[in-house]
């Protein structure tokens, strides 16, 4: 099957555009639906009566549908955007350690459709959220190379044990990375400046949910910043957290905007906060 792509002209459902503006028959476009060979501006729509809209990019692909083993976000020629769960390295120099760049890896080779696959950032183990790949080498350099220039957004959302003493603020310390050790505030000497925005979205007696946004991005900033300020992360046992009543970590990477190098066009991403934080702050 040879691959087509369109943009539409005008608003209609799926499958009656695919009826009306292919040779295929009813079933042969009902078969396309259900395996997932019909993206709409990149993602995978398998709707009949999803609503086609004025300049959306329409594309039957022949690339074999694999099922990820994770949550993919947004996937296209050139990015694929996944959920990391927490708990998972990013990336690991073991080849028996499982991580989430080996799992994306067999995925596009499973797929089969000679694509390659480049780690843009890195998350946490222990953090959950939003990570970037790009299936170009020389994309993947432009955007590491710019990268505070073209992330307009970075944005986390933590609980924090006890209630902090201002609802909102930017924090400011120099960060310094102890090998094999806990990050710590250190002076302007010997770290690097790390710069934190938040605002308390909720909080009871016990914990808050913090909103967070990173104008820097050093290792383990949020953790070792809020840890400093006697408010550690909820279950973050290396930076001295107490409690730990879900079993993890709560600290989810929940938005991610950012624009092409190239195109200059925006993307844009967002995945929900865990119903378990919510919980702990009723």
């Amino acid at each position: 099957m040879k691959e087509f792509e369109t943009s539409i002209k005008k608003s209609q459902k799926l499958l009656d555009f695919l009826i009306e503006n292919t040779k295929f028959s009813k079933n042969r476009c009902k078969s396309l639906l259900k395996y997932e060979n019909i993206l709409v501006n990149g993602v995978v729509q398998s709707k009949f009566d999803y609503l086609l809209k004025e300049g959306d990019l329409l594309k039957i692909t022949a690339t074999r549908r694999v099922t990820a083993p994770f949550p993919i976000i947004y996937e296209d020629q050139e990015f694929l955007v996944v959920k990391k769960r927490e708990r998972l390295l990013t990336v690991s120099n073991d080849s028996y350690e499982r991580s989430l760049f080996k799992d994306a890896i067999r995925y596009i080779k499973a797929k089969k459709s000679g694509e390659n696959l480049y780690l843009v950032h890195r998350l946490d183990k222990e953090t959950s959220g939003i990570v970037l790949f790009c299936k170009s080498k020389e994309l993947t350099k432009k955007l590491q190379d710019n990268w505070n220039q073209l992330v307009r957004l970075r944005n986390y959302v933590a609980v924090v044990e006890g209630k902090l003493e201002k609802n909102a603020g930017t924090l400011k310390y120099y960060l310094e990375e102890h090998q094999e050790k806990n990050v710590t505030v250190t002076d302007e000497l010997h770290g690097q400046l790390a710069i934190t925005n938040y605002q308390v979205l909720k909080a009871n007696r016990d914990f808050s949910l913090v909103n967070i946004q990173l104008e820097t991005g050093r290792k383990n900033q949020i953790r070792a910043t809020f840890s400093y300020l006697h408010h550690p992360i909820v279950g973050d046992k290396k930076y001295y957290s107490k409690t730990n009543p879900i079993h993890r970590v709560c600290l989810v990477a929940n938005q991610l905007e950012f624009f092409h190098p190239t195109t200059k066009k925006l993307y844009q991403f967002k995945i929900p906060v865990p119903k378990e934080f919510l919980k702990l702050v009723k």
